[in-house]
């Protein structure tokens, strides 16, 4: 079993704006490929911005399939 994760910081003056799209991405992405991408960030913290998305593959051969 695989983890795979990307992170991004968003623009403090545009969060709300940032996670909006954020959802957005995360299903476009569920959908083209068929894969449970799930998106998660953080809130009141110094690291407010950040969004991760993770993946858990049971092979690699997953990851390049779904990439």
């Amino acid at each position: 079993m695989h983890l795979f994760t990307r992170s991004r910081r968003m623009q403090p003056a545009t969060v709300t704006e940032a996670l909006q799209l954020t959802v957005q991405i995360t299903e476009h992405v569920r959908s083209v490929t068929g894969t449970e991408v799930n998106a998660w960030g953080t809130v009141l913290s110094p690291a407010l911005g950040t969004v991760v998305w993770s993946l858990w593959v049971e092979r690699l051969a997953d990851l390049i399939a779904a990439n």
